[in-house]
């Protein structure tokens, strides 16, 4: 869950990978998570440092195409 938090707020610097005990390569999963934040949202992490991560702001035009 920690992983999904970080989404839209990942800037791709490999601590995660660094200091995970069990040696899992998070920054791959992390990556995935940046590109879909960049292709939905257009948001890329550490660009504005006012902005807010994608899953904390709303915008009425907003990808919805996963909603149910």
């Amino acid at each position: 869950m920690r992983v999904f938090h970080l989404a839209g707020r990942c800037v791709g610097c490999g601590a995660c990978s660094r200091a995970c005990p069990q040696g899992v390569n998070l920054r791959l999963f992390l990556d995935k998570l940046r590109l879909d934040a960049e292709e939905l949202f257009d948001h890329q992490a550490g660009v504005d440092p006012e902005g807010h991560p994608p899953l904390r702001a709303y915008r009425p035009d907003d990808y919805n195409g996963f909603v149910m």
